[in-house]
């Protein structure tokens, strides 16, 4: 009897027979989207994707349902490097955006520790990427990579849903932008992803994450954004210090 192990609430669990996963599919623990995995297999699969092997040809009507998540092509679905550079990407743009408000709103502002106008900064945008996920499920920097963030059964987040999980990414994923948590949590949520298929945030909020194949121009669009970015640090720097002579 083949038996299975599934993620729940950022928990590997099992092993279960496949009579217990449509037990939990029908109470509403367990989504199509849910992370299995089984011996021989060499990474977590949604379970969606093994119906026809798990329950043998007759997969329980909560797993054949449709759902409205975006097809994924065949993209790897556990991609932390991508993720990882979608919301630096956002940080970036974001950080970009306040700067200008904040120079023509009281320009002094500009000149506080960059620790502490990177902690406000991230933590104003948790606000801000929440409307952006419930209104688009996604982000300038996710959108960009083919990122889209959905509950479990395929619809956008409410309000307080995003809230919730833009939190806890904000506490457990980032840190709260302080240096040595941040390496710290960031470690720990890369080892999560890759060992379990999803992050805590997202099993604790019943959320699917989905990514699409990027093209190359894309991919040059990001290192350009990067690049662009880079000049300007470094140009506000070398201004900085000829101001100091």
């Amino acid at each position: 009897m083949q038996l299975w192990h599934y993620v729940e609430e950022g928990q590997a669990q099992g092993p279960v027979t496949a009579e217990v996963l449509a037990e939990l599919l029908k109470a509403g623990r367990l989504f199509p989207e849910t992370l299995v995995w089984t011996d021989g297999m060499d990474g977590w699969v949604e379970m969606r994707l093994l119906a026809e092997r798990i329950f043998d040809g007759n997969p329980p009507q909560e797993l054949s349902a449709e759902t409205s998540l975006p097809q994924t092509d065949g993209c790897p679905q556990i991609r932390p490097w991508v993720r990882y550079w979608a919301r630096s990407l956002d940080y970036l743009l974001w950080g970009f955006v306040l700067g200008l408000v904040m120079l023509l709103i009281y320009e002094p502002f500009l000149h506080i520790n960059p620790f502490l106008f990177s902690f406000i900064a991230t933590l104003v945008f948790v606000f801000v990427e929440s409307a952006m996920l419930c209104s688009w499920g996604t982000t300038p920097g996710k959108a960009l990579l083919k990122i889209s963030v959905h509950r479990g059964d395929g619809a956008l987040p409410g309000f307080n849903e995003a809230l919730t999980r833009s939190l806890r990414v904000w506490v457990r994923g980032v840190g709260m932008s302080i240096p040595l948590l941040t390496l710290i949590t960031q470690a720990n949520a890369y080892a999560r992803l890759t060992r379990d298929g999803v992050t805590s945030w997202d099993s604790a909020g019943n959320m699917v994450v989905r990514h699409q194949r990027i093209g190359p121009l894309r991919i040059a669009a990001v290192v350009f954004i990067f690049a662009v970015f880079m000049l300007l640090i470094v140009a506000g720097v070398d201004a900085g210090s000829g101001q100091g002579l």
